[in-house]
């Protein structure tokens, strides 16, 4: 019996360390270069605008990634607005002409927000901009 319950608590360690390893996603900027990491699958992507469509779409997912990971960032906002806002997690990325830019929390309960921004190449943007045009017409069809 002890060793069931032995077993027992160990296969529920070894399980909470897994599950909550899972769920990582972390975006920021480590000596001046952005960063994009994450560990699931896919996580919610919200596009925010009038109402809020949820994005499945993975190939959008790999192209943020793309175009944010190992960019030279710009602790900085633009005075730009942004075509399209997302929301994943705490992070809130707005996808303008030029580049990204991503805001978020400085830490927990302190009131702040973290800024910076990445120029991206012409094509970089247009990839996102298409599937986000294809996403939009799909749920307003």
């Amino acid at each position: 019996m002890r060793k069931t319950i032995f077993l027992l608590l160990v296969a529920l360690a070894l399980f909470s360390v897994v599950g909550c390893g899972s769920d990582k996603l972390d975006i920021g900027i480590k000596e001046g270069i952005a960063y994009f990491e994450c560990s699931r699958s896919m996580p919610q992507i919200i596009l925010g605008g009038e109402s809020e469509t949820v994005i499945e779409d993975e190939a959008f997912l790999d192209a943020l990634i793309s175009a944010i990971d190992g960019k030279a960032a710009v602790e900085d906002m633009c005075n730009c607005e942004a075509l399209y806002n997302i929301r994943i997690d705490k992070y809130n990325i707005g996808l303008h002409t030029h580049g990204i830019s991503v805001t978020y929390p400085i830490g927990h309960n302190i009131k702040g927000l973290n800024v910076f921004t990445v120029d991206c190449t012409d094509e970089e943007m247009d990839a996102l901009f298409e599937i986000l045009t294809a996403v939009t017409n799909s749920t307003h069809s």
